[in-house]
């Protein structure tokens, strides 16, 4: 091979290596989220770079360095293989997720988010956007969807239709007057507290386990179709009477601050836990509750209590409800409370995490 040829094999092959670590490179619009990625280890040359070999490896972030000052996250669409994304404390503002078709998980929690969207999707099954500024939200072809987490932002009204297989609502702390969830037949999880609803409508949901719906302003709740109910928290509302009876799997049943002046609970052989402070009930037995471990019924103008069945009963809180005719267990060691324990302060209103 005489000197010229070598010389032009020589360009050749130059040429060759320039085009292919080019091809490599990415060019990021937001060089914080750059940082960010370095920083957790996805630069596996150490370059401080991220070459697209190196983004086609990442699968899940589940978190972004509170030190870098992240304002967009549309870079995203430059991991093809992203399967679980989580932001939170960023200042974001919009973010629009699309054609990623292996992410399963987005999270971007207090970002002070005013606009979302997400298009075309097709393996996303959770979306949790908790504490922003969202009013709406924008979504096309993600038709698997089965957790939406939006709870503490700014709905006024929401239309879960939109997600037929949601599995998981959660939408408290907003300012909803009404909802429709007719459509989401496959519902386990509901959860609408702190929000204005009058009325609700769970005909349609016969496999829901699970509901929070207090501090809103409900009157009456229908709960015949729903046999798998485990729990239910009412606390807050404006109920003035409640049928229970085809709820036969109930364990938690929580119905603080009411109107309610009778409760039975007789059809309820699961339940554990029963909550009825403040109401207006004046008698209550719970003697076919055999399961039962705790009751509060405070500030309620009880006279009778009926506990002669429940040898599992360990607390019944009946501050500021003497005299009390109470029929008890012979050999139960329940523990009555008529007065708060002393140099104890009073305890709040019982708000057990609904998430």
């Amino acid at each position: 091979m005489n000197c010229k040829n070598t010389q032009n094999f020589s360009s050749l092959f130059l040429l060759f290596t320039l085009t292919t670590v080019s091809c490599q490179e990415l060019t990021f619009k937001d060089k914080e989220f750059e940082k960010a990625l370095v920083s957790e280890k996805f630069d596996l040359n150490r370059n401080g770079k991220i070459e697209k070999e190196e983004a086609e490896k990442i699968e899940k972030i589940f978190s972004m360095s509170s030190s870098f000052a992240v304002t967009s996250i549309e870079d995203i669409k430059l991991l093809p293989n992203l399967t679980f994304f989580s932001i939170d404390g960023k200042n974001l503002k919009n973010i629009s997720i699309k054609n990623l078709p292996k992410l399963e998980a987005f999270k971007c929690w207090s970002c002070e988010l005013e606009s979302a969207e997400f298009i075309n999707l097709p393996n996303l099954k959770e979306i949790e956007l908790n504490k922003n500024n969202l009013r709406s939200l924008n979504t096309e072809k993600i038709d698997n969807l089965e957790k939406l987490f939006l709870d503490e932002n700014k709905f006024t009204e929401f239309k879960p239709e939109l997600f037929p297989n949601l599995k998981s609502l959660h939408i408290s702390y907003n300012k909803l007057k009404k909802i429709n969830i007719s459509k989401n037949n496959a519902l386990e999880w509901f959860s609408a507290s702190s929000n204005e609803l009058e009325n609700i409508d769970f005909s349609k949901n016969p496999k829901l386990s699970t509901i929070f719906l207090y501090n809103n302003q409900l009157k009456t709740v229908n709960l015949s179709k729903n046999i798998a109910l485990i729990l239910l928290d009412l606390n807050h509302n404006q109920i003035s009477k409640i049928d229970v009876s085809a709820n036969k799997n109930l364990i938690e049943l929580e119905l603080q601050e009411n109107l309610l002046t009778v409760i039975n609970t007789s059809s309820n052989p699961e339940l554990i836990n029963l909550y009825l402070n403040d109401n207006r009930i004046s008698d209550l037995d719970v003697s076919k509750n055999t399961k039962l471990k705790y009751i509060r019924i405070s500030r309620n103008p009880l006279k009778s209590l009926n506990i002669s069945n429940n040898i599992n009963l360990e607390t019944v809180d009946l501050i500021e409800n003497k005299p009390v005719d109470i029929k008890k267990t012979n050999g139960a060691n329940t523990e009555i409370l008529y007065d708060y324990p002393t140099n104890v302060p009073p305890p709040s209103t019982r708000l057990i995490n609904k998430k």
